[in-house]
């Protein structure tokens, strides 16, 4: 795998739904269990790598958001550290800043796990495994230690996206200064990924946000830079300026968290679980916080063989944890699909684009269909139409009750027993 798709498997949350198995290297340029420095891949101890973060005020923590081993290596980074520098606080990207009171919560035990994932309306705000996160969330409220939330609302993102940075007033914008722009690498990084799925990353794209119909992302089939030319052509594209804008506001977003949470006299060092492709050393949120004058910022990863050796470099990290290499994933049962694109909107849950070919489809919805009911359940958020959809069976019928232009239409989405 190449450091683009790697990236890329860990920051569009909303197109990735499972990891993308490249061949693994066999060769373990990282030995497990070891450190390397990504400048000059010198071998350090743990006591050596510990001793130097407990000096940095911000710490990333890279991952795929949906790869087990990543979370537990995280976790086991989270309390070394902890032993090393307990003045410790722990950022999460994946919740938005208006969720803080509810995490403050948890962390004082007001909370079960079940309330606290309901409080948060997790399916919503992130949609990954829940029990991938928990081990460090329970390890957080069992010490004290205070968790904060690094992100803003995806709403937030498409606002931005339909009138511009620049154009949104103080009081839209969650606190946020201004954007430290993009440097060229980040940019030249960035429209390879847009050129090869122009993803819905952090939810915005052209016209669409929340996807209910995840597909796997592709493989970046090329490895050369893109010709002058074309990137030319690439920047100018407004599709990839809103896309380049949305990773810097969700790069913003969390390096002025950080920096927040730096304020308080009892947070010495906040250490950050989040997407590989936020702790660029040289582009996304190390680049922030060097611009809000914050240098002492440690990036870290883990390496699994799932990258080219020869792609571990100062670019991606300042250092390397050795995991094993990963075993092969099991096939995964088929979830059911609608196969639509949905989004929230005044009136109810919006489709704003159908798959060719899917169950959608063929039950003859359409664009601009709001959906108000499925099996008899008044329909509020996307991820109720979700869970609802996968928990069909195979051969079975869901009732929808959809507005069309102000008229109500009953439909029938067929899950055929058939391939």
């Amino acid at each position: 795998m190449n450091i683009k798709t790697w990236i890329l498997s860990a920051t569009c949350m909303l197109i990735v739904s499972a990891p993308l198995l490249a061949q693994e290297n066999t060769e373990q340029c990282v030995a497990i269990g070891s450190w390397i420095d990504t400048s000059d891949r010198k071998t350090y101890a743990n006591n050596e790598i510990f001793n130097h973060l407990k000096k940095q005020k911000v710490i990333l923590l890279g991952e795929d958001h949906d790869n087990a081993e990543h979370h537990r290596w995280q976790l086991h980074t989270i309390i070394q550290l902890y032993t090393e520098q307990p003045k410790l606080a722990i950022g999460f990207e994946a919740f938005p800043r208006a969720t803080q009171a509810i995490l403050d919560q948890w962390v004082k035990g007001e909370l079960d796990e079940q309330a606290f994932l309901k409080a948060v309306d997790w399916k919503t705000i992130w949609a990954y495994d829940p029990q991938y996160y928990m081990p460090i969330l329970h390890f957080a409220r069992m010490h004290h230690i205070p968790v904060i939330a690094l992100n803003v609302q995806r709403t937030l993102i498409r606002q931005a996206g339909k009138v511009g940075w620049k154009n949104l007033s103080k009081e839209h914008r969650e606190g946020l200064g201004d954007l430290a722009p993009a440097t060229l690498a980040y940019q030249e990084m960035l429209a390879e990924i847009f050129m090869q799925h122009k993803p819905a990353s952090h939810g915005h794209d052209e016209n669409n946000t929340n996807l209910e119909n995840t597909e796997e992302t592709p493989e970046i089939s090329h490895d050369e830079p893109l010709a002058q030319a074309r990137l030319e052509k690439i920047f100018a594209d407004p599709m990839f300026k809103r896309f380049v804008q949305g990773q810097l506001i969700w790069d913003r977003a969390m390096a002025e968290a950080s920096a927040n949470a730096l304020n308080n006299k009892n947070i010495e060092t906040i250490i950050n679980v989040l997407g590989a492709g936020h702790i660029l050393p040289k582009a996304s949120v190390p680049y922030q916080l060097e611009s809000l004058g914050i240098k002492k910022v440690i990036s870290l990863m883990p390496w699994d063989g799932r990258m080219e050796c020869d792609q571990l470099n100062t670019h991606v990290a300042h250092y390397a944890h050795g995991l094993a290499l990963p075993e092969r994933a099991k096939p995964e049962a088929s979830k059911l699909r609608l196969g639509v694109y949905l989004e929230p909107s005044i009136e109810g849950i919006r489709i704003t684009k159908l798959i060719p070919d899917s169950i959608a489809k063929k039950s003859g919805m359409e664009v601009g269909d709001i959906i108000n009911k499925a099996g008899g359940k008044k329909i509020n958020k996307v991820s109720e139409i979700v869970t609802i959809v996968q928990s069909m069976i195979v051969g079975t019928w869901l009732p929808l009750e959809i507005n069309r232009k102000g008229k109500s239409i009953d439909i029938i989405a067929k899950f055929s027993a058939q391939p």
